[in-house]
């Protein structure tokens, strides 16, 4: 029904001051209403970039890959479709929850402000934000799961109904364990996480061996072109545990065979690599090897 009909239909059989009472009440609820209207709609403001900081120990990665292409060509296009959202601290200047990429587009483009909404959040609040927002992600990598559940930790006592926020399905006690332990991996070991050049297991074990020690068999692994498994790592574990595990004794591990690895030949000489052109990419290498070897055997006959 029309609601001037309505309140036409309404008002028509009232005295003179019973009409100006409900349309006094009228009013006055639909002052009412227009605050809480106003009160629940988000702002989106143009907030010059300079004056905003990123989320402290920010878990998620900013990268220049293919997505972030894709991300500047649309926003040089189209500007900031989605805003993204800040809070203001207590200096004065915001904090961004969520919108990194988006941010880092618009520096890419040379756009000096960004369109975002302004929250006003405690910090549990803005960390809890900032997790819901990025976790939806297509890939996190099991890096970045690491720190959200060290930031979701951090919270239990704050919220308790965080307890039980997994990323991933996937994500068992065991595995969040793993993830929590790999701040102490160092840089390269976590860069094969990441990638998945590096199994999960493995990974965990390493992380509990003090940094020397991990380097020993980053070391190892090059020299040998493989991964240790699981076992591998137990018993290097066990090793340091003993004040037994040195340089030889990883080297040895490392050597041994593993089932359906293929041999690979190492060159280490620094005289023979730079027989292979610069132009010819890491991938492309070793089929240059191959077509040398064959022109060699070939004129040797």
């Amino acid at each position: 029904m029309d609601i001037s009909k309505q309140l036409k239909k309404e008002l028509a059989n009232l005295e003179p001051g019973e009409k100006v009472k409900m349309i006094g009440e009228l009013l006055d609820a639909i002052h009412v209403e227009t605050n809480n209207l106003s009160d629940d709609t988000r702002k989106v403001y143009s907030i010059p970039i300079t004056s905003i900081d990123p989320f402290p120990d920010h878990p998620f990665y900013v990268e220049n890959d293919e997505d972030m292409g894709a991300l500047v060509r649309s926003v040089r296009k189209l500007g900031i479709i989605t805003p993204g959202t800040v809070r203001v601290k207590d200096d004065g200047r915001y904090e961004l929850l969520s919108g990194h990429r988006r941010l880092w587009a618009c520096k890419l483009t040379g756009i000096d402000r960004f369109r975002c909404e302004v929250l006003d959040l405690t910090d549990e609040e803005a960390t809890l934000y900032m997790i819901e927002a990025n976790r939806q992600r297509r890939r996190v990598r099991p890096c970045e799961k690491g720190l959200i559940y060290r930031l979701r930790d951090s919270l239990i006592d704050a919220d308790m109904e965080i307890r039980n926020m997994t990323i991933d399905t996937e994500d068992t006690p065991y595995r969040i364990g793993a993830y929590l332990q790999f701040d102490r991996l160092i840089p390269e070991f976590q860069e094969r996480v990441d990638e998945g050049t590096m199994a999960l297991r493995p990974a965990k074990e390493l992380s509990l061996l003090p940094e020397e020690f991990q380097k020993m068999v980053l070391e190892a692994m090059e020299y040998e072109a493989c991964s240790p498994n699981h076992d591998q790592v137990i018993r290097m574990r066990k090793l340091f545990d003993e004040g037994c595990l040195t340089k030889e004794a990883v080297e040895k591990i490392m050597a041994e065979a593993k089932p359906n690895q293929r041999p690979k030949i190492i060159i280490k000489m620094e005289s023979t690599l730079a027989l292979i052109p610069e132009g010819i990419p890491e991938g492309k290498q070793e089929d240059y090897i191959a077509k040398a070897l064959d022109f060699y055997e070939q004129n040797r006959r």
